[in-house]
């Protein structure tokens, strides 16, 4: 172990080697202060060192990370955007259809069973006329191509004149529905038999 043995010419209290500023370059520690291969300089540098590559690692890792994230956030983003303009849009659409009148190119208008039997004229069916029975006249309007009854008018003394409508897979047999005079004709037939 090596000492320092050069004390400071400068001698502040008088007391020789044991002043307090007597080792004043080597941190008035003349033992400890030992550089037998001359690498303290260099355990400083290399402290330094790993410092910055440790900073450099950190800062490269954390760019590496944001332009992996970036494309995700982009996505993210358009996503979240296109979601809003979308709903925003569709609402806009939506008040204006509520807020326009029906459209002229809407040639479906609804039609209604008349008070008058023979004022009901579907298209392209045949009317035929039955006497009836002690309850009163039934006329059908019948289609011609397959012979079965699309819409039938009952008298009916006991509830009241009424029409029935039928689909013609259901073979000349109503569902019981009874359909007043002003009622509006239901889908499928209004579209079918007065339709533009």
């Amino acid at each position: 172990m090596c000492r320092f043995i050069s004390s400071d010419g400068y001698v502040q209290t008088g007391q020789g080697l044991l002043d307090k500023n007597m080792f004043a370059y080597c941190e008035n520690n003349p033992t400890n202060k030992v550089d037998k291969n001359g690498t303290n300089p260099a355990a400083v540098l290399y402290a330094a060192f790993v410092v910055i590559i440790f900073g450099i690692v950190i800062v490269c890792i954390g760019e590496i990370a944001i332009t992996a994230m970036v494309p995700a956030l982009q996505k993210g983003a358009a996503s979240l955007y296109d979601s809003i303009s979308g709903s925003i849009n569709k609402a806009k659409d939506k008040s204006k259809e509520r807020s326009k009148s029906p459209s002229l190119d809407n040639k479906r208008k609804q039609n209604y069973f008349p008070i008058n039997p023979y004022d009901f004229k579907p298209k392209g069916l045949v009317m035929k006329e039955y006497p009836g029975t002690k309850n009163g006249k039934i006329i059908q309007w019948i289609d011609p191509a397959s012979g079965k009854n699309v819409f039938e008018w009952n008298e009916d003394f006991r509830q009241g004149s009424h029409y029935h409508a039928l689909l013609i897979e259901w073979d000349n047999k109503h569902k019981g529905t009874h359909y007043y005079p002003g009622s509006p004709i239901p889908e499928p037939w209004n579209s079918i038999y007065f339709g533009e």
